[in-house]
């Protein structure tokens, strides 16, 4: 059984996920025409839109370790990678029966309450059904914490539910919000709305390894994070979200028994994303896809591991900076690389089209970005790295 205290650190996770992904400006001056800033914001929209789907999906389960209120210094294809580990962990934290209730749930002020299903069926996850409610419930831990030396105190207010369906599970959030203060910061979210996921985590070999070899997610909620790194009153990150009947499938593809090594994975997604940055409205944008598809494989470059990166698909974006519709793909053997210890790629390119206008993104090895206006071999504008192409300029 799973101490209940531990439970309401869930949402610490998510938030330290969601944390990592950043949002991204676009360049061009408003305009349709393909630049830097619109495959960081096509690459920035479809990482966003995983790593929310996967975290809110991760709920209500066990995590380990206390939730880190930093954002990392780490590529988004690093930060969706972690995503999905952690809700692979989440399937089987369910499988165990990690969602029963061990004890009642006491808040030092408020009222909780969780309610739970399928204790006498402990091999059944089908019959698995919790819904946990709120009202401005607080909680204060310490000695039972990774680090004892550290409070934790966590707010929580309205509901979430969970039911399995056939192949998987929903989950319904009505104004969850969650609160968690702590000497290294505090942290904010709210969601409410619906997603739902059907899918298995097949085991492969005797060491473990498992792979999500068909996944489908549907989502329709909104959601907010705010982040206040100081305990100031200030947040530095208070960013809002909203998924509008957007869909994701997943596959990981991998080796046969015994050898059992990832080879791809595979996230296609259709439907409407936005996002408002409320410290930088520069950092805004709606997105819709259409058959979008972002392939992450496993390579080593010169002895440097990491992943290369192919985007495909359409993609429709309204932002301060770039709009239109723009559809992208990515050469065959010029997949961008991203060493698992940076943030930039380091080489291949992206092709990105709007109308009768193509533009070649390349990366170069230092992690800098060149752009060529019309794909014929000239450079009309340069970039010292991914991060400086992701601001509103159209200089570098």
């Amino acid at each position: 059984m799973v101490n209940i205290k531990k439970i309401f650190m869930t949402f610490g996770t998510l938030v330290s996920l969601a944390l990592l992904i950043h949002g991204c400006g676009g360049g061009g001056g408003g305009s349709s025409t393909p630049t830097a800033g619109t495959a960081s914001k096509s690459a920035a929209a479809s990482s966003k839109a995983i790593v929310s789907a996967l975290g809110a999906a991760s709920l209500g389960t066990n995590p380990t370790g206390k939730p880190s209120l930093k954002a990392a210094n780490v590529s988004d294809e690093a930060q969706v990678r972690q995503a999905l580990k952690a809700f692979k962990a989440s399937l089987s934290a369910r499988k165990q029966k990690a969602l029963q209730a061990a004890t009642p749930l006491t808040c030092d002020t408020g009222t909780g309450s969780i309610d739970s299903t399928g204790e006498n069926t402990p091999e059944d996850p089908s019959d698995d059904t919790f819904t946990e409610t709120f009202d401005n419930c607080t909680i204060s831990l310490g000695g039972d914490t990774p680090e004892p030396s550290d409070d934790f105190t966590f707010f929580q207010n309205g509901s979430l539910s969970f039911a399995p369906t056939t192949g998987g599970f929903a989950i319904t959030f009505t104004n969850f919000t969650v609160r968690t203060t702590s000497p290294s910061g505090k942290t904010e979210s709210t969601e409410d709305g619906t997603m739902s996921f059907s899918g298995e985590d097949v085991p492969c070999g005797t060491e473990g390894a498992s792979f999500l070899e068909s996944g489908s997610f549907t989502m329709n909620f909104t959601s907010t994070i705010k982040l206040d790194e100081d305990n100031d009153g200030t947040f530095e990150f208070d960013e809002a979200s909203a998924m509008d009947n957007l869909t994701m499938t997943t596959a990981e593809e991998h080796t046969a028994a015994p050898d059992c090594t990832l080879t791809k994975t595979t996230f296609t997604m259709n439907g409407g994303t936005s996002i408002t940055d409320n410290v930088n409205s520069e950092n805004s944008f709606s997105a819709t896809f259409t058959d979008f598809t972002m392939e992450m494989t496993p390579a080593t470059v010169n002895g440097v591991d990491g992943d290369k990166l192919s985007l495909n698909g359409t993609i429709a974006i309204s932002s301060s900076c770039a709009s239109g519709t723009f559809t992208i793909s990515t050469p065959a053997g010029e997949e961008p690389f991203i060493p698992a210890d940076g943030s930039c790629p380091v080489s291949g390119k992206f092709l990105i089209t709007s109308g009768s206008t193509t533009t070649a993104v390349t990366f170069t090895p230092t992690g800098g970005i060149e752009i060529d206006e019309g794909n014929n071999g000239s450079v009309e504008q340069s970039f010292t790295d991914c991060e400086s192409a992701e601001v509103c300029s159209t200089s570098a």
